[in-house]
């Protein structure tokens, strides 16, 4: 975690950033899973596709969910030929960009925040449970991993916040 201070600490300022300007604006609110990544959806041979792991759904922006696509979380739809297929699918969509930027950010600050928790405050699992863990830590910090991805969203906030897929 020292390794990596300075972007642990641009990920959280720029969360509060973020979340201080988006709290004076109103956004529309619909049903998000909240954990949609791609170990969230089944694809079954029939070609229907199912969303599992409803734990925590929550009334948020679409923004919330849709970070997930091209954000890289665990390591699925962050490549650019996904991400143009699966907004293919999802239709024509104005996307705030700065709301993306804030749920890119925040989730990792949670994962960060689990993943300390877990790794230095308890001794819960076993030893291979918290090197699995450890891992996954690191690889957020990986190039093109989550932390790059949630920087590059937000260094590429245009001037309304806007963005548009077709």
């Amino acid at each position: 975690m020292k390794e990596n201070i300075l972007a642990i600490r641009r990920l959280v300022d720029r969360a509060e950033q973020l979340g201080q300007k988006l709290q004076d604006q109103s956004h529309k609110f619909v049903l998000c899973h909240s954990d949609i990544h791609g170990g969230n959806v089944l694809l079954a041979g029939n070609e229907n596709i199912y969303i599992v792991d409803w734990d925590d759904p929550i009334m948020a922006p679409k923004e919330r969910d849709l970070m997930f696509i091209g954000g890289g979380v665990a390591n699925v739809w962050n490549k650019p030929h996904e991400e143009k297929l699966f907004y293919k699918g999802y239709g024509t969509t104005e996307v705030n960009s700065t709301l993306l930027a804030y749920y890119r950010h925040e989730r990792i600050v949670e994962d960060i925040a689990e993943y300390g928790q877990t790794l230095l405050l308890t001794s819960a699992g076993g030893e291979e449970d918290r090197l699995e863990m450890y891992k996954h830590f690191m690889w957020m910090f990986e190039s093109n991993g989550v932390v790059d991805i949630a920087f590059k969203t937000d260094e590429s906030l245009t001037l309304d916040g806007q963005l548009f897929f077709c």
